[in-house]
């Protein structure tokens, strides 16, 4: 008889209603113009990664040890040893076929694109006069890589007009599958619609103003099966500055949102199950938002 085969660990999120800030151990966040952005942890990771280890050998073989004697001999050690760790470290993978047609095949590819896009925009575009302009086909197109290359000859002509320009344009697609381009631009001044009728040359333009608070609406989007494998959702300027993720202890982080509302909150748990069993929670997750703006009333 066949041995029958153990199934692989499967790991899924079930919410956790009671997780406070004081119960987790660590915490990292994104900071905005506008609100920050915190996820908490309770698990605190044992072991260094890979990339860890390989900076702090890098860092020790930058030291002169063959010049210092006793300690000299103590950094040869660290190397020695640091390099036997990385070593035992590696890891052999079978090469993995790529057959995805589509960029809804990835979910985690995808949701990490998505959620990367909103942080873009809101690090980016939380100013008084940024623009948001829809751009549109007269002749209906339904060619994602025709698309881009129409972009690409618009951005040309535009930045050559504005130098200091920042922009992130999302292609998107409507109901019946033809593309729009969504374009978020700053450091503009006297940009107005006629002069990107005249340099988009393939349709209409549409102009209003830009609110941050609609960031959370482009990571929504829905016609992900219209994408090609591979395809980016976004494409942006250099000068777009993605946010700096920072990781501080609980009580350092509590006393820098001391005097911000939390406008949200969600706990959650990693399970594992292994086997069809259920086994123990792996790590617990507090997602946070805080606001930096005070809309209260100051009470007289």
């Amino acid at each position: 008889m066949m041995k029958q085969e153990e199934s692989k660990p499967i790991y899924y999120s079930i919410p956790n209603t009671t997780l406070k800030l004081d119960d987790c151990n660590s915490v990292s966040f994104f900071e905005f113009p506008t609100h920050i952005e915190a996820t908490a942890r309770t698990y605190t990771r044992h072991f260094k990664t890979k990339a860890e280890i390989q900076r702090e050998l890098n860092y020790w073989k930058r030291q002169p040890y063959a010049l210092m004697g006793a300690k000299g001999k103590e950094i040869a050690e660290k190397i020695i040893a640091l390099e036997k760790e990385l070593q035992g470290r590696k890891q052999t993978h079978r090469p993995r076929k790529k057959t995805a047609t589509t960029r809804s095949t990835n979910v985690a590819s995808l949701t990490r694109s998505k959620q990367r896009l909103v942080r873009l925009i809101q690090n980016n575009f939380a100013v008084p006069f940024a623009l948001h302009i829809t751009m549109t086909y007269a002749k209906k197109k339904y060619s994602y890589s025709t698309v881009c290359k129409d972009f690409t000859c618009f951005r040309k002509k535009l930045c050559y007009r504005f130098n200091n320009l920042a922009f992130i344009a999302i292609y998107e697609t409507h109901k019946d599958s033809s593309w729009h381009i969504h374009l978020i631009l700053k450091n503009c001044k006297g940009v107005n619609r006629e002069l990107l009728e005249k340099l988009w040359k393939k349709g209409k333009i549409f102009l209003k103003k830009f609110n941050v608070k609609i960031a959370p609406y482009f990571g929504k989007i829905d016609s992900i099966a219209h994408y090609p494998a591979g395809a980016r959702l976004y494409t942006k300027s250099r000068n777009v500055i993605p946010p700096i993720e920072q990781k501080t202890d609980i009580p350092s982080f509590k006393r820098k949102v001391a005097e911000m509302d939390c406008i949200s909150q969600e706990g959650k748990s990693l399970v594992v199950e292994e086997n069809g069993k259920k086994r123990v929670v792996v790590n617990n997750f507090l997602f946070q938002k805080y606001s930096k703006g005070n809309d209260k009333k100051k009470q007289d």
